[in-house]
């Protein structure tokens, strides 16, 4: 058995007893294909903007 506890989004913090194979399978989940690529950062922490942002903010 596993036993592991989170808060919620009440801020009440919660324990969960689970088998071992049921908590391994919850973790998988989370696990992606071996060739997906994800995406980080994107938006002003792409590294395309951090670097115009960057090389803008010297030249100030």
């Amino acid at each position: 058995m596993v036993t592991y506890w989170f808060v919620d989004e009440n801020h009440v913090k919660r324990f969960v007893i689970l088998h071992v194979f049921e908590f391994i399978e919850c973790l998988v989940r989370f696990i992606s294909d071996k060739n997906l690529r994800l995406i980080r950062y994107y938006g002003l922490y792409s590294r395309r903007t951090v670097g115009k942002f960057l090389e803008s903010a010297h030249c100030a």
